[in-house]
Formats: structure tokens, C-alpha cells, sequence
């Protein structure tokens, strides 16, 4: 059995990366996120601005399609807010 040496365990692990392109990439992977969370925001707004309650729901059920502009998934969301 192969056993870790003092010296060895602690050491800092090394990155592939330099530590410019590690930052680079945090802030990169910190502007998808925060563009992903408003473009979910504004597709919520969308959903709830265009609420129409004669839209099929989980509380109403019509043949009829859906007037909201995110559909059916738009409609559900919609009636649950």
C-alpha cells in the first residue's frame, strides 16, 4: 500500500490553468449565470404579462390553444403565479 508522504499532502494542488486564465473563466462562467438568471426572469414577466385566464391550466381545461406567448408551458406557469 502506497502511502502520502508529509511533504506531499501539503503541497497546493496545481492548476492546468494560470491563475489570470482561472480568474478569466470564474468571471466568464459568473456573467453566463447571471445572464441565463435574467433571461429567466424575463421569460417569467413574458409568461405573466400575457396571462389569460380562459388559457388551459392545470385549474381550467379548454380545447382551445393557449393566447400566452410562451404557450401551453407559459399558460401553466402563468396560472400557477
Amino acid at each position: 500500500m502506497a502511502m502520502l508522504s508529509v511533504s506531499s499532502a501539503l503541497q497546493p494542488k496545481t492548476s492546468i490553468l494560470p491563475e489570470g486564465g482561472r480568474d478569466f473563466l470564474r468571471r466568464r462562467m459568473m456573467e453566463i449565470v447571471g445572464i441565463a438568471t435574467a433571461g429567466f426572469g424575463l421569460a417569467l414577466l413574458m409568461a405573466l404579462f400575457t396571462y389569460s385566464p380562459g388559457d388551459p391550466s392545470l385549474n381550467h381545461a379548454t380545447a382551445r390553444s393557449p393566447v400566452n406567448l410562451l404557450g401551453l408551458p407559459g399558460a401553466y406557469i402563468a396560472d400557477l403565479l
